[in-house]
Order: C-alpha cells, then sequence, then structure tokens
C-alpha cells in the first residue's frame, strides 16, 4: 500500500505564494537592461529607417540603461545615436492604458514603437530632459501577447549622452507615477484659493491630450468642492490653475485630481494629490513647503 504523503501547512503556503507569483502578470517592466546601441554620426538613421521593425541589428552593440554610453565604450560620442530593445508584452495589459516611463535622457529623444512614431521630448537647442523624467502613452501601438520593438533616437547637445537616469520601465499601474512632479499644488489661504499646477511637459512634444479637467474633492465619493477644465494645445506646457474653494475649513484633506483626457473623451491619465487645508504656518509667518511647487529642472553634463 502507497500512503498519500502530506503537506505541512508552511510547505503548502509556500507552494501557494510561489504558484501565485508566477501566475501573476507584472504591472511594470523593467527595462533597464541589455539595449542594442548604435551611435549615428552621420545622421543615417531617419533615412534606412533604424526604427522599422525589420531592419536587422545584429551587428550592434549591447548597452544598459543608467550608464552614459561614454562609460561604455563610446567616450567621444556626441549629437545622435540609436536604441532598439524588444521585449514582451503581456496579454491581460490589453485594454489597459500602458506608460513607457525614463528618468531622464540627455538631451533630447524620439520614440518609436513597433515602427511608428510616438512622441518626442526636449529638443535639440533649447530644451532638455536630461534631468526631467519624461511619460508616453504607448497602449494603442502594442501588440499585446506578443513581442514588441522599443526604438528611441536620442540627441545629445554634448559631453554626456544616453538614456543616463532611471526608471527605464514600461508599465500599466498607476502608482509608478507617485514619485514624478507632474502636479503640484500651492494653498492661498487669505483667497480661499488653491493654485494646482500641472507640468505637461513630461509627456512629450506632441501628444499630451486634448483636455485637462481638474476637481477637488473632500471625499472620493462626494462631488467636487470645485473644479475647471482647459483645452491643451501642442505650445501648452503647464496649465496653473487658481481654484476657488468655497467654504473652506481648517485641517480639511482636499484631493485634487487631474485628468487628461483625449479626444474620443476617454481619460488617459489621472493623477491625484492630497492636501491639508492648514492655515497657521502662514499666520505664524511660517512658509508653507509640504505642497509647494516642484523646481524646475537643471540640465546636468
Amino acid at each position: 500500500m502507497i500512503r498519500e504523503a502530506k503537506l505541512s501547512p508552511t510547505l503548502f503556503f509556500l507552494l501557494m505564494m510561489i504558484h501565485h507569483t508566477i501566475a501573476q502578470p507584472p504591472e511594470t517592466i523593467d527595462l533597464s537592461d541589455s539595449w542594442r546601441f548604435s551611435p549615428d554620426e552621420h545622421n543615417l538613421g531617419m533615412a534606412n529607417k533604424w526604427y522599422a521593425l525589420d531592419f536587422d541589428d545584429s551587428h550592434w552593440a549591447i548597452l544598459d540603461a543608467g550608464k552614459r554610453w561614454e562609460d561604455q565604450g563610446y567616450p567621444n560620442i556626441d549629437s545622435l545615436a540609436w536604441y532598439r530593445k524588444v521585449m514582451h508584452i503581456p496579454p491581460n495589459w490589453k485594454g489597459e492604458y500602458v506608460w513607457l516611463i525614463i528618468g531622464g535622457v540627455n538631451d533630447a529623444y524620439t520614440l518609436f514603437i513597433n515602427g511608428k512614431h510616438i512622441n518626442s521630448f526636449g529638443d535639440r537647442t533649447d530644451v532638455t530632459v536630461a534631468e526631467k523624467t519624461t511619460v508616453a502613452e504607448v497602449s494603442g501601438s502594442l501588440i499585446y501577447g506578443e513581442s514588441n520593438l522599443i526604438t528611441i533616437q536620442v540627441y545629445d547637445w554634448g559631453n554626456s549622452g544616453t538614456l543616463w537616469h532611471l526608471p527605464v520601465k514600461i508599465t500599466k499601474d498607476k502608482n509608478e507615477f507617485e514619485s514624478i512632479a507632474l502636479v503640484s499644488c500651492f494653498a492661498v489661504y487669505e483667497k480661499n484659493e488653491l493654485w494646482v499646477n500641472t507640468n505637461l511637459s513630461c509627456l512629450g512634444n506632441e501628444h499630451r491630450g486634448d483636455r485637462l479637467h481638474i476637481k477637488i474633492l473632500k471625499d472620493q465619493n462626494a462631488r467636487p468642492v470645485a473644479k475647471q477644465d482647459f483645452e491643451l494645445t501642442r505650445d501648452k506646457k503647464t496649465v496653473l490653475a487658481k481654484i476657488l474653494i468655497p467654504k473652506a475649513q481648517e485641517k480639511t484633506i482636499y484631493n485634487v485630481t487631474d485628468e487628461i483626457i483625449n479626444h474620443q473623451g476617454k481619460i488617459i491619465l489621472s493623477l491625484s494629490k492630497k492636501i491639508v487645508w492648514d492655515p497657521l504656518p502662514t499666520r505664524l509667518g511660517l512658509i508653507f513647503t509640504e505642497s509647494s511647487f516642484a523646481p524646475k529642472a537643471q540640465r546636468r553634463n
């Protein structure tokens, strides 16, 4: 007779945890390692379609993001260079909004997904994203459950170039935006106003949505106590809303929600921030810093 084996409760729990971990597709995928890389000193990449799906990059070098290309074997390269990476997108991401988040590119870049132009960030003369986290909404260009090609053309003004600041990741998890200074707030207590500054420059030069809807709630399930809408244009890089808070009460926690809406009326990005309405520091002559505006990024060589 064969005796049936019994699992201890501890072993059973561990096996269930392992099964759950393996069975659950990730919500965020790290892309920092093993990019195909090539300098483009003679500006041939666009004409030769280095962004295309059928382009052969097998002879290109392999570099990591989060490090300067100068420190990975290319000390004398300025101007243009290209990165390409093939990665798998889980099938259950279909129907979700998906974003590519990059911690900083020195100095500007153009993004392609599966051979399609998506957006550009920074420029070649005045605006750098070397110290700015950027976000690209890429949902409509992905092939779910299959391999996808991400191509990035980098333009370096000089000295240091590359995808040099982490993270470099693709995600469907909105919590990943918590560390990005897209929304900052400042309370003007004597006017009962809350100033909400939305930084759209992180979202690219071309596709930032069509409308911005800002609402202020005392409770997530309650009707807004105040709201404002703005039309977005390509040249609008920031929106400063001065919103009157009627009957504002001390120590009240307000939830500020920014919703970026596309031409179809769908919310493509929703950002939230909590503010405690507390005039006391102002009365005492103290500087209110908890929800002050984020400082502008400085370029680093």
